[in-house]
């Protein structure tokens, strides 16, 4: 499938172009989310997933609404990869529940693009548990993206301590964005 948007500069234009690795994002790279309303928790429709960005690395900003211009689309948010890769947030689940242990979630990068938007990339949450806060003996780990974790969050018995590290989570990465200056 080719993208079929008059106004999507070639460049950005994905036409099976190589993917690349999370060890291309640079620390000093951007990630722009466009924005309704100047609100950065409103996702334009036409995104992949929630948490669904545009990778400086590709992208100008003169190209921010160029690419997949959803109506009411009015402004953008930027981050900077090395914000993004320290977050995280932690805590111990010892309620005699399953998956006891020290939860952490943190950030993975992927590119991702789309025909339309080579430059769009996804930020998923990697959820390890280890056996205590010392995170020396690593018990499960997971990658999800932002969808696949939603699913599992209202699909699965967890408990609120899972769904309250998630919410928590997903702020303070919101926050990792902010208006340019």
């Amino acid at each position: 499938m080719a993208c079929n948007l008059g106004s999507v500069p070639a460049h950005l234009q994905w036409n099976g172009k190589p993917i690349y690795t999370e060890a291309d994002f640079a620390n000093e790279h951007n990630l722009y989310r466009l924005t309704i309303d100047k609100n950065p928790l409103t996702f334009p429709s036409g995104q992949t997933t929630g948490i669904s960005c545009k990778w400086s690395f590709i992208i100008a900003v003169e190209d921010l609404f160029k690419v997949e211009n959803p109506k009411g689309v009015n402004s953008y948010y930027l981050a900077v990869v090395s914000d993004i890769l320290s977050c995280f947030k932690s805590g111990n689940k010892d309620d005699g529940g399953t998956n006891l242990g020290w939860h952490k979630l943190t950030c993975i990068i992927s590119h991702t693009p789309i025909e339309c938007d080579y430059s769009h990339c996804e930020i998923n949450v990697r959820h390890q548990i280890f056996e205590d806060s010392s995170e020396h003996n690593l018990l499960s780990e997971a990658v999800y993206t932002s969808d696949a974790w939603e699913a599992c969050m209202l699909n699965s018995k967890s408990n609120k301590f899972i769904k309250t590290l998630r919410k928590d989570y997903r702020l303070e990465l919101i926050k990792k964005f902010a208006l340019p200056t």
